[in-house]
């Protein structure tokens, strides 16, 4: 084999040229990104890409691992701090809990499944709500047509209903119960979008949907509809402090988000989770777990403790159901 000419590169050092040039641009790229969430707070496109920290740290992972192979440390060091920016903030939900703490009672199981509008899979929907079988179930972007067809299908396992079913938007709300309501109403909080408030078998449960971030109204919508709920549920925490309370839905934020952490602050409930809990429930078809978003959620006060969580099958919608069982706390 015949050597390089003297001044020109042979390919291992093209090689090395093109890994360094790589190394560097996926660098810059985890930087960027990882600064951009900084301001997630007040900025829409912040908080979207703080919403996709798991992502984040699947990139930054790969970056540090291509640097340290390619023995660029100083390159590795740099990733690996932007993963730290991005793991920490989500240290709490990756906790796992454990469902110790709780009475013998006879569990609660409440289910939140967004269903899509569009979606004429009813079947499935109603076997998913069978195989779960829960005392309660939100259903989110309910129409019209399915309203119908759960009431007459699942009449006799919930003969207990409050819907307002939409087919022009994606606001359709409704809560199926086994348990009778002592209490029932709806409500808006900023936008024409209705939710869901029920007393039933001593537990409050509300059902919600805010608005998605998408765009800077759609963000400052988002968040006011949260901040408002959170004021509802700490006004009623102080009416009744010793009645168990359930907050569900699809609420368009993710865990990782610093407005979730808000809500959780300002109306002094905390996710209903078993385990780490990270499987997407949106955009989750075929388990594509790095392209999924942890957007339905269960949140409960301290009266309860969560002991079964489930992230349900593919029904037919961009949104998987979430089921928790949840047991009264010792006192």
């Amino acid at each position: 084999m015949k050597a390089s000419p003297p001044g020109m590169p042979g390919l291992s050092d093209w090689l090395t040229n093109l890994s360094q040039f790589l190394a560097r641009l996926g660098v810059i790229a985890v930087v960027l990104g990882t600064l951009a969430t900084l301001p997630a707070r007040w900025y829409w496109f912040s908080d979207l890409l703080a919403n996709l920290r798991i992502q984040q740290l699947i990139a930054g992972a790969i970056v540090v691992l291509f640097c340290l192979f390619i023995k660029q440390f100083r390159l590795a060091l740099i990733g690996a701090l932007c993963f730290s920016v991005h793991l920490v903030p989500m240290m709490p939900e990756l906790v796992p809990t454990s469902a110790s703490g709780a009475t013998a009672d006879a569990p609660l199981r409440l289910m939140t499944i967004n269903v899509l509008t569009r979606n004429h899979a009813y079947q499935r929907v109603a076997d998913e709500i069978r195989q779960v079988d829960p005392d309660l179930v939100a259903i989110l972007e309910l129409s019209s047509g399915l309203n119908a067809y759960l009431s007459r299908e699942l009449a006799d396992a919930y003969p207990h209903r409050l819907s307002s079913p939409e087919d022009s938007g994606n606001f359709g709300i409704g809560v199926f119960s086994k348990l009778a309501f002592d209490e029932a109403r709806m409500f808006q909080l900023n936008e024409n979008i209705t939710s869901i408030e029920v007393v039933c078998g001593g537990n409050q449960v509300v059902a919600t949907h805010p608005l998605p971030p998408m765009g800077s109204d759609g963000f400052q919508s988002r968040n006011q509809h949260l901040s408002l709920l959170a004021a509802r549920i700490s006004q009623q925490r102080h009416e009744f402090p010793e009645r168990p309370i359930v907050v569900l839905g699809d609420f368009n934020v993710t865990p990782w988000s610093p407005h979730f952490r808000r809500f959780q602050r300002a109306s002094g409930l905390h996710r209903a989770k078993l385990g780490i809990a990270v499987t997407p429930t949106w955009y989750a078809r075929g388990s594509d777990f790095p392209f999924g978003l942890v957007l339905d959620h269960i949140f409960i006060n301290d009266s309860l403790r969560c002991v079964e969580y489930r992230v349900g099958d593919d029904i037919g919608s961009d949104h998987r159901s979430v089921s928790v069982a949840l047991r009264r706390t010792r006192f």
